[in-house]
């Protein structure tokens, strides 16, 4: 998303599969996912999610992100259907 430190106010996503996937939002430009441990994770229901923060997650080296088939930190769990997800940031 950012290669630089910055902040997320909002966050838009849907999933068009039966079951929820995890976006894992990390401080880093370069996460290795299953190893790297995420500052945020976040469900992503069937249904959709829209996230608005007016302070901002703050992230202080970078700000990049997974999405997984599972909540757990070591997931690496492809999703089986389409995700579409929309990041605001400064």
């Amino acid at each position: 998303v950012k290669a630089t430190g910055g902040k997320i106010h909002n966050i838009i996503a849907a999933s068009s599969g039966v079951a929820n996937v995890y976006m894992k939002i990390y401080n880093t430009a370069s996460p290795t996912v299953g190893t790297t441990i995420p500052a945020y994770t976040i469900a992503i229901p069937t249904t959709g999610l829209n996230i608005f923060d007016p302070f901002g997650m703050t992230f202080s080296t970078a700000i990049s992100y997974a999405i997984t088939g599972a909540y757990a930190d070591t997931d690496t769990t492809a999703p089986t259907a389409g995700i579409t997800v929309q990041v605001e940031y400064v």
